[in-house]
């Protein structure tokens, strides 16, 4: 592989065809001496800046043979400190002589100083020391150059030339015109550790800057946007999550938790709780229905379809752990006790214990799976992701309409609504069309299951923060009245909560959400769908 190096130096440029390897052993990247803290030993880079079309260029490991294509154009401007153009124009017009005398000028310095004891070893010199050096010698090179100018021909054979440089390159590497602009390929294996260690700190600087100049052009798009945003947020508004409303219910849940009688029912289970039913299912069963706190108006109306309060709900959870982990336990039904800490005899776990076993054994892995929903909420309510719905929006509503009235398994619904809201046979047949979720049961990493579609599909119609939002959302006719019909804001909660679903990967919500809606709108390109558009 090459680069296609362009050299400048203030109102000189000159282009190199310069071979870098095979991508294995060699450098793919320059940087200015100044910026790099670990040097190889044929290494004598100081450009000034170095850049190419794509990207800044950094420490030679930190960007690799991946990064390069062959040809590819790469920028070096020198640092503008030594006159060169006392060199004359012979040495702009034919290169190759003068880095050819440079390399063998350098080689003879390098063995006389060798000789004479005056050559130091660079590594116990300090980076001002160092600098120092390379200017002396740099200067020196340059008058040189200019009382031995005749030395070197310009009419000389060229292959001769060529023959010559040839041979020097594998010990020095390839100079530019001077050995203060040197690059140096070859890697020092003895160095190979320390390099790679600078290489990764130095792409994480890339990284970094990266991320930092995405969110700028992020921050700017959206400011240009502002006004959009703010369209599609009326749009959504039934499917924001208000943070306040869902304060004031959570509060208002918790204050149930204060009352004695819900208190006194917690501390009195302790260790007594003792399974009646034939299985553990009937157990269960009954943990559930005694958990709603009844009064006059609802006893003997709770059933196993009766809803649970966030306060009866933790009440049933604390009455699970204790059945399964103390008092199964106690019966020998299940082997759920524990050692002593520090002994070797086993014990009943105590209340608290036995909470946090349940915790850890049952809520914790499947709390990791569901806890989706509420950064699916937020991230909706962000104005980039508003943004995204926002430049999808007439796709998405052609769409949308398009599924709406494709289907006849409408019911009562049919007419007046046709078009206007979706049901789950419908949603789940756009789905599949889009290519997000196979027609077929094998299940791989990234595919959606059946069960995946009809979550999204519930989920965006039924995580409203409190009872009192949902009716009003119905009233205003913002919110379907029917619970299997979804309007649009509703699916487009839906399609966010496929792409994250899909997705389990390492790219970001943002991502799996723009994917999601690229393979919807894309629907419209295909030939059944066209006579709809």
């Amino acid at each position: 592989m090459k680069l296609n190096v362009t050299v400048e130096y203030g109102n000189l440029s000159k282009n190199f065809l310069i071979p870098v390897g095979d991508g294995d052993k060699t450098i793919k990247c320059l940087r200015s001496r100044e910026q790099r803290p670990i040097t190889g030993g044929n290494t004598q880079l100081m450009p000034n800046t170095i850049y190419s079309a794509e990207s800044v260029f950094y420490h030679p490991d930190a960007i690799i043979n991946t990064k390069f294509q062959d040809r590819q154009e790469v920028t070096v401007e020198l640092i503008n400190r030594i006159a060169v153009n006392a060199v004359g124009p012979e040495w702009d017009e034919n290169p190759v002589q003068f880095r050819t005398f440079l390399t063998s000028e350098f080689r003879k310095r390098r063995m006389d100083d060798e000789a004479n004891g005056l050559r130091r070893d660079k590594q116990d010199m300090t980076e001002d020391q160092r600098k120092r050096e390379d200017e002396r010698n740099a200067n020196n090179i340059m008058m040189d150059l200019e009382k031995n100018k005749h030395k070197l021909d310009p009419n000389s054979d060229p292959f001769k030339l060529k023959e010559q440089f040839e041979v020097t390159l594998p010990k020095f590497g390839e100079l530019v015109m001077a050995r203060w602009a040197f690059i140096a390929f070859k890697r020092s294996e003895h160095q190979a550790k320390a390099r790679s260690g600078v290489a990764t700190r130095q792409l994480d600087e890339i990284e970094e800057a990266r991320l930092e100049k995405e969110e700028v052009e992020k921050q700017r798009r959206l400011k240009e946007a502002a006004m959009k945003v703010w369209e599609m947020r009326q749009v959504m508004k039934p499917q924001l999550r208000d943070e306040a409303m869902a304060e004031e219910v959570m509060m208002e849940e918790w204050g149930h938790m204060s009352k004695g009688a819900i208190i006194d029912k917690v501390r009195t289970k302790g260790n007594a709780i003792v399974g009646h039913g034939s299985n553990i299912n009937e157990d269960i069963q009954r943990i559930f229905l005694e958990c709603h706190v009844q009064d006059e108006e609802t006893v003997g109306q709770v059933t196993l379809q009766s809803e649970l309060h966030i306060h009866e709900f933790l009440l049933a959870i604390i009455d699970l752990a204790v059945f399964l982990n103390i008092s199964l336990a106690q019966k020998g039904g299940r082997s759920s006790v524990a050692k002593a800490r520090g002994g070797k005899k086993k014990k009943l776990l105590s209340q608290s214990e036995a909470l946090e076993k349940l915790y850890e054994d049952a809520l914790q892995p499947y709390i990791q799976k569901v806890a989706l929903g509420p950064s699916i909420k937020s991230a909706l309510g962000t104005d980039e992701v508003l943004l995204l719905f926002r430049e999808h929006d007439e796709e998405l509503k052609k769409t949308f309409r398009i599924y709406g009235e494709r289907f006849e398994e409408r019911g009562a619904l049919k007419g007046a609504n046709m078009g206007n809201t979706m049901n789950i046979h419908e949603f789940g047949n756009l789905i599949a069309d889009s290519g997000l979720m196979k027609r077929t049961s094998n299940k791989s990493s990234d595919e959606l299951t059946k069960q995946e579609v009809r979550q999204a599909f519930s989920a965006a119609q039924h995580d409203s923060a409190a009872d009192a939002d949902e009716k009003a959302a119905v009233a205003e006719g913002t919110r379907s009245s029917h619970l299997t019909q979804m309007t649009y804001c509703e699916f487009l909660e839906a399609v966010a909560r496929i792409g994250a679903a899909k997705w389990e990967g390492e790219i970001t919500l943002f991502k799996k959400i723009e994917r999601a809606i690229k393979a919807v709108v894309a629907l419209l390109e295909h030939p059944d769908n066209a006579r709809y558009v």
